[in-house]
């Protein structure tokens, strides 16, 4: 054989050889692989969760308010029936009052007013007195009647609705403990998912590395790749870091992972409690627009912050606004909006900032990640 020949058959081996190294090395077993897509699926189940959970949570919280409002009308209701109930019973006491005086002493008759004045118009003004204490009497009658009837009507309405509100409540609830069963039953699978992948990439590792060695020859020795690491579970990775946020607060704040907590009345919490001395400093999470800057019962003096694209934050129990902060302002990420306090539904807690985030306008989600993860001003 021409050495021309055996040359280039000897350089075809050893160019075989170090490809099927190559893709042994390089490649991720089929175990891992399927590990790994079974870990991001589980995730993503988690995140679709996450936000069914918040769905929930809203749910639930606008049927307690709805029964509450309900409830509150109905005893308005029983209260104003009772007043009407008593006016009528003094209304009838009066009537029969006035006809038992009117039986004792006879009301005078047309012909005593003329004998005893001899005046035309005595006579037309006694006639028009007699009939409009009769008008009056049976006007009062009449008027009181028709309200309780009324009345009587709307506790009736009244209390069907609050059944039909007792009933959205007893859904919302049941759909909470439903969607809060699935998100423990795929954190323990994610979990599990976790712990499959790391050992199935500890065996990896040991295959790679197996491999390598066989593979090895003084012409050509070939590095062995580190394998992917994962983070640990937890739900979805943090969101937060970079894009032009900041942490909201200006200061020292404690917070933790309260989101969907119970709170007081049975509601449930759509946001997080970021903790601070009063009179911090709250700043704009992102560049964006202020909107809805004013007072609510819950929130207190409270404003929502929409950035450019299109997520809305919401800052509440603010002690006051900044006095650049107004509808429709225009403000930087890291500028100042308001100071920490505990006016609305907080007062008397410890003042913090309930801050909520909703992305795209929607319903709320999870803000401990992306809070977590954002630097400080």
């Amino acid at each position: 054989m021409p050495l021309l020949i055996r040359h280039r058959l000897a350089v075809a081996v050893v160019l075989a050889l170090v490809l099927s190294a190559i893709s042994a090395v390089g490649a991720p077993s089929a175990e891992v692989e399927s590990k790994r897509a079974r870990l991001a699926s589980l995730r993503s189940e988690l995140a679709s969760l996450d936000r069914q959970a918040a769905d929930a949570a809203v749910a639930h919280n606008r049927a307690l308010d709805h029964l509450g409002l309900i409830r509150g009308r109905l005893r308005r209701a029983n209260v104003d029936i009772a007043v009407v109930r008593r006016d009528h019973r003094l209304a009838q006491r009066r009537l029969a009052a006035r006809l038992s005086a009117a039986y004792r002493h006879s009301p005078p008759t047309i012909l005593s007013v003329v004998l005893s004045s001899g005046s035309v118009s005595s006579i037309l003004a006694a006639s028009d007195a007699i009939r409009r204490v009769s008008e009056l009497d049976a006007q009062l009658i009449t008027t009181v009647r028709a309200k309780q009837r009324h009345l009587t009507g709307l506790r009736g309405q009244l209390v069907r609705d609050r059944g039909a509100a007792a009933a959205q409540l007893t859904t919302a609830q049941s759909r909470r403990s439903e969607v809060n069963g699935l998100i423990a039953h795929r954190r323990a699978a994610l979990a599990l998912a976790d712990r499959d992948l790391r050992q199935a990439l500890a065996r990896e590792r040991q295959r790679l590395a197996r491999m390598a060695a066989e593979k090895s020859t003084p012409h050509s020795r070939l590095p062995v790749r580190q394998a992917t690491t994962v983070s640990s579970t937890g739900g979805a990775p943090p969101a937060g870091g970079g894009q032009g946020r900041v942490f909201p607060i200006a200061g020292p704040t404690q917070f933790s992972d309260d989101w969907l907590a119970a709170r007081a009345g049975g509601r449930l919490h759509e946001g997080i409690d970021l903790f601070a001395t009063r009179g911090t400093p709250a700043v704009a999470i992102a560049d964006g627009t202020l909107f809805r800057v004013g007072w609510n019962r819950l929130g207190g003096w409270r404003l929502w912050l929409r950035d450019n694209a299109g997520t809305e934050y919401y800052y509440a129990h603010l002690e006051s606004f900044a006095t650049t902060t107004r509808e429709g302002a225009r403000v930087a990420a890291g500028s100042v909006i308001g100071y920490v306090g505990d006016s609305g539904d907080a007062k008397g807690t410890s003042p913090h900032v309930h801050f909520e985030v909703h992305p795209g306008g929607g319903g709320p989600v999870r803000p401990y990640p992306l809070v977590a993860g954002l630097p400080r001003v």
